[in-house]
């Protein structure tokens, strides 16, 4: 005859019991089973016990070609395409490839004209959030990116890398049509459509067609009346940034680039330039009439 458990041992034992039917019943609510950890165990109904893996936290997943990580898989097989260069989405429109969905959605609206992202201050709309991002700087005038050798600051980190071959004096880009080179990749497409005549930007109110996307800008401000650049002496405001640039003269003074005087109104500057090209003359009349003369009467040779 089996002796029921008294004592201490009962006590124990009923400690025990109540313990473990308050972890099933917390096991049960947040884990959805009727076991309960304990010290990385987990004891079920049954007295089975079974290895519950730690939390490490999220999985980290790692590029082989370059050791860059990512959080999951998916972005993982989406960054390895820029070793691999595949692309398997392609435009129906054009033909043009992509390695990403979202990016294809992207390029589609250069055909269908969508342009959900607009500007609140002007309207100007963008096809692009990151395009009306850069576009706000326009306003704002912040200028994030610093060269570290002049201190010109830009709204762009593109810009800033182009700007840094001013001084580095490189141009790793060449046209195999015509063997010139240039600094920044942009600059090359929209060389190369010269030789081409392609016109991939249109505009969709006048459907104008361009070779290179600026333009296509700073057509665009016909149509919305935008005027980004402004004056900070008087207010005035400007469509382009070279008339922003001939206009700041009225208040600096145009100068000479030859000898670096300076005028208050174009006109003189005009009548000063006439100056150097008149003495430019003489001294190239001058310096002809020299030439003649000694082939007229060379030199006395002794002998």
């Amino acid at each position: 005859m089996v002796q029921p458990i008294a004592g201490p041992a009962f006590f124990l034992f009923s400690v025990a019991r109540d313990a473990f039917d308050c972890a099933r019943a917390h096991s049960e609510q947040h884990h959805g089973n009727f076991g309960f950890y304990t010290g990385g165990w987990m004891l079920h109904s049954g007295n089975v016990m079974k290895k519950q893996k730690k939390k490490t936290g999220r999985s980290v997943h790692q590029c082989q070609d370059c050791n860059k990580t990512y959080k999951s898989k998916h972005n993982l097989k989406l960054h390895h395409r820029i070793h691999t260069g595949e692309r398997p989405h392609s435009c129906d429109e054009c033909g043009a490839a992509f390695n990403t969905l979202g990016a294809l959605q992207i390029h589609q609206r250069i055909h269908t004209g969508e342009k959900p992202y607009s500007c609140e201050e002007c309207g100007a709309a963008f096809a692009v959030s990151s395009t009306l991002k850069k576009h706000l700087r326009v306003h704002t005038g912040e200028k994030p990116y610093v060269c570290k050798e002049c201190g010109k600051r830009f709204t762009e980190s593109s810009a800033l890398r182009g700007h840094q071959r001013v001084h580095t004096g490189e141009k790793p880009y060449s046209c195999d049509l015509c063997d010139k080179t240039f600094a920044q990749l942009g600059a090359l497409k929209s060389h190369r459509r010269s030789h081409t005549g392609e016109k991939p930007y249109w505009c969709d109110k006048c459907n104008k067609t361009f070779s290179n996307r600026s333009t296509l800008t700073h057509h665009m401000r016909v149509h919305t009346g935008e005027r980004p650049f402004w004056c900070e002496t008087c207010g005035k405001t400007f469509v382009w940034q070279r008339s922003l640039k001939e206009h700041q003269l009225s208040h600096t003074g145009y100068p000479c680039r030859r000898c670096g005087d300076v005028f208050p109104d174009r006109s003189l500057l005009y009548n000063h330039n006439l100056g150097h090209r008149w003495r430019d003359k003489q001294v190239k009349r001058a310096m002809q009439m020299k030439s003649e003369a000694e082939n007229q009467h060379p030199p006395c040779v002794f002998v």
